[in-house]
């Protein structure tokens, strides 16, 4: 294994970690990051398990994939780390210094 791959692996492995520390020291905070993206009703345990679940399987497949060279685990990274940016983008678009910007209407506001 070469460096590149031990820190793209590394990199998994504290995902995975800052995810399970925030589930157990910081509770409300999870709580309310789920609510905002589903509609959890009662008691959240199912959602955060399933959550942390499929989180889990995703970095392990995509850890095996860079661990075996699949390529395509490459290109799924990529769309997945642009996507955020993107989804970032037009909230810091919304700021003081880009107000004086002329938008079109459809690309103003939040995107959720």
């Amino acid at each position: 294994m070469n460096r590149i791959k031990a820190v793209v692996i590394g990199l998994f492995a504290g995902y995975w970690v800052v995810v399970i520390v925030l589930l157990i020291s910081a509770r409300p905070v999870f709580d309310v990051i789920l609510d905002q993206q589903t509609r959890v009703t009662g008691d959240h345990r199912p959602a955060e398990l399933a959550t942390v679940f499929v989180l889990t399987v995703l970095l392990s497949l995509l850890s095996v994939g860079v661990l075996l060279g699949w390529r395509w685990t490459f290109w799924l990274i990529l769309v997945v780390f642009m996507a955020g940016i993107l989804r970032c983008l037009p909230p810091s678009l919304n700021s003081p210094a880009a107000s004086r910007l002329k938008l079109p209407s459809g690309m103003s506001g939040s995107p959720l």
